[in-house]
């Protein structure tokens, strides 16, 4: 009978006649491995079993082989079925019976690591640091676009208002600065034109947007107009946008405010430009215009003999004095003060007005003491006919 050594696959023979009940050891002679071998008739088998199945052998702590089995014994020992129905069969698998039976699971993937995890993370963090740049600078964008909008719409309206200027856009700008500083109200519109025609031209030249404040400012009645009060403040909001540390624009913006009746506001900004460039005689003039415009008649009066000492050759410390003694109700005063102003400059046109509004009031008070005086009289004549 030939068994097959369920280690090696060698065969093992036996030559012996039948076994005995008990079994025999055998040992195969190219692994050394022992086998015990029993009869078929002494085996019961197991449910869905076969005949002969070959395990490995028992430890100490596993029971006891089952009969009929072919398994390992001691050495030099075999235990055989019976050669007409021997058989080896291989070992059982390692998987038990009830979990072979179940179906293919299903295949899923690994667990995320933590480089996934960090890439994730490293993402998030870049999808929300974009956002708020963005928004950031949407946000930003918005604000300053109101502003430039209609800073370039009310520039747009003046070029569709007139061709196209001919020149340069700083030839426009050197002419404003000459009208500008001529002083008379011919010139002063003259000085708007100007720079206006150099913002068509070039609405990036801030020197002109400046300029054509100051010269609507210092023109009487230039910022009583709704529509051109409008364009004094889109102008305003464009130059504080694009350059808030210019003392320029800030002196501009509050000889408007000035002319437009908002003395705190000029004020605020007179005293920016102070602050920015020092107290030079064009601040202090905007600072006592803004004082006057707020009414307060003695700072105005304090800063324009500020004004006359730093600049003594220039009239409007002179005229700026006169307009605060006005306001104080010292006519005598005012008129003394303007009159220097006309010393140091001839033709003043500003002095030339301020007395001759003084003398039109003084002409009207004459004459209503005249007719005051009449209607007395007559009242004493009519009195006394009655009487007699």
């Amino acid at each position: 009978m030939r068994i097959d050594c369920p280690r090696c696959g060698n065969p093992i023979l036996w030559k012996g006649g039948e076994l005995p009940p008990g079994g025999m050891e055998a040992r195969c002679g190219s692994c050394g491995r022992s086998l015990k071998v029993v009869p078929q008739a002494a085996w019961t088998p197991r449910r869905r079993a076969p005949p002969l199945v070959a395990e490995p052998a028992p430890g100490p702590a596993d029971p006891a082989p089952a009969p009929g089995l072919v398994t390992p014994g001691p050495a030099g020992s075999f235990r055989f079925a019976p050669p007409s129905r021997a058989r080896v069969l291989q070992p059982a698998p390692s998987i038990p019976h009830e979990q072979a039976s179940l179906p293919p699971q299903r295949h899923q993937a690994p667990a995320p690591g933590w480089q996934a995890w960090f890439l994730a993370g490293l993402g998030a963090v870049l999808v929300v640091v974009g956002l708020g740049v963005v928004g950031a600078v949407l946000a930003s964008g918005a604000t300053l676009s109101g502003t430039e909008r209609a800073y370039a719409a009310r520039v747009a309206a003046w070029a569709m208002e007139e061709e196209r200027p001919a020149g340069d856009a700083r030839r426009w700008l050197e002419e404003g600065r000459e009208a500008l500083e001529e002083g008379t109200a011919e010139a002063l519109g003259r000085a708007r034109t100007a720079y206006r025609r150099a913002l068509i031209l070039d609405r990036e030249l801030l020197a002109a947007a400046t300029g054509w404040l100051e010269a609507a400012a210092l023109e009487d009645g230039a910022l009583d107009h709704p529509a051109r009060r409008q364009t004094a403040l889109d102008l305003a909001n464009h130059l504080l946008a694009e350059a808030p540390q210019d003392p320029a624009v800030h002196r501009a913006w509050s000889l408007a405010l000035s002319a437009m009746g908002d003395g705190a506001a000029a004020i605020r900004h007179a005293e920016t430009s102070i602050h920015l460039a020092g107290r030079r005689p064009e601040a202090l003039a905007a600072l006592a215009r803004a004082h006057l415009a707020a009414g307060d008649s003695v700072a105005a009066l304090a800063v324009a003999g500020e004004l006359a000492d730093a600049d003594p050759g220039s009239p409007l410390g002179p005229y700026l004095r006169g307009r605060a003694l006005e306001q104080l109700g010292e006519r005598q005063g005012a008129e003394a003060a303007y009159l220097l102003a006309l010393e140091r400059k001839i033709a003043y046109l500003p002095a030339q007005r301020r007395i001759e509004a003084l003398d039109a009031r003084r002409g009207e008070a004459e004459a209503s003491t005249h007719e005051a005086l009449l209607r007395d009289r007559r009242g004493r004549d009519a009195l006394e006919a009655s009487i007699e």
